[in-house]
């Protein structure tokens, strides 16, 4: 819900600075007190990877891993939220960050549906990062979840380029690395593509 403001004076949004990227955030209204902090170390890793490379970020929200990734030299970055209001603000945190919006792309549009598109057409990103909104708020729904990272990480690997690197996160606390893994690697069984893991990450130490 909408934020209380106990003593002082919020502005609407409040701009912070993240290893020289820019953010205006929300702390009212937005998701999470408006920036998920917890990724600030796996953005990094983003950024250290992204040099050269057409990158997709799929929920990509307000742009937090699309614009370290920009930053870090990535050729072109895509970033699809089904919020439009989330894409509009992303497209500012790159003009916040010295970033020019127009040189990289934006779509408002349901990350299933997108990803649907993109096979069909044969595209394919360098690094795909697929960040989204938990799927399991209780353990009730952890059965229906681990089908659901199963699926999506399919169709994320499917618009992975050849050698290209996938980007897998969960933020359900009812669905387990171990468990995360298995998706992944039963996704990448059904594709027949040969899944190799570089990185196993968490939440930053201080989360």
């Amino acid at each position: 819900g909408k934020g209380e403001v106990l003593a002082g004076e919020v502005p609407e949004l409040v701009e912070i600075e993240e290893h020289g990227a820019h953010f205006a955030v929300d702390v009212r209204r937005g998701q999470k007190t408006g920036f998920f902090l917890d990724q600030r170390a796996n953005r990094q890793v983003v950024r250290a990877h992204a040099a050269g490379l057409d990158v997709l970020n799929l929920f990509s929200y307000t742009g937090g891993f699309s614009v370290h990734a920009a930053l870090g030299g990535a050729r072109r970055v895509t970033s699809v939220d089904i919020a439009a209001p989330a894409i509009a603000a992303a497209q500012d945190n790159f003009r916040r960050s010295g970033l020019t919006p127009a040189e990289h792309g934006f779509h408002a549009v349901d990350a299933f549906e997108f990803l649907t598109r993109a096979a069909a057409d044969g595209r394919r990103w360098d690094l795909v990062i697929v960040d989204p909104p938990s799927f399991a708020p209780s353990e009730k729904a952890r059965g229906k979840a681990l089908p659901a990272y199963t699926r999506l990480a399919g169709q994320g690997l499917a618009v992975t380029a050849p050698g290209g690197l996938f980007a897998l996160a969960s933020c359900s606390s009812h669905v387990t690395e171990v468990d995360l893994l298995g998706c992944l690697a039963d996704a990448a069984g059904r594709a027949g593509r040969r899944v190799r893991a570089r990185h196993i990450l968490g939440a930053a130490s201080d989360h």
